[in-house]
């Protein structure tokens, strides 16, 4: 597994986190999406499951203090720059 810190733009990553829950008695909700890494910011990752041509897109924006876990399932070429 790698860091939060050491994944790129372009990789294929699995993110595990934790999600509010509105009415809950139970806690966080703990999630996981996988899709490629499109976006870092200084307090989230965005990653998109679905990409079918520019307007038909599913995209999480995860807040980086909710990660639990971080999986580079496939790494971009990047890498190995």
């Amino acid at each position: 597994m790698r860091e939060i810190d050491q994944a790129v733009i372009g990789d294929i990553i699995q993110i595990d986190f934790l999600d509010h829950v509105q009415d809950g008695t139970d806690g966080p909700l703990e999630c996981t999406v996988y899709g490629s890494l499109t976006d870092i910011g200084d307090n989230y990752f965005t990653v998109t499951s679905w990409q079918c041509c520019d307007d038909n897109t599913t995209t999480f924006t995860i807040i980086t203090s909710c990660i639990s876990s971080l999986v580079v399932l496939k790494p971009t070429s990047s890498h190995n720059d």
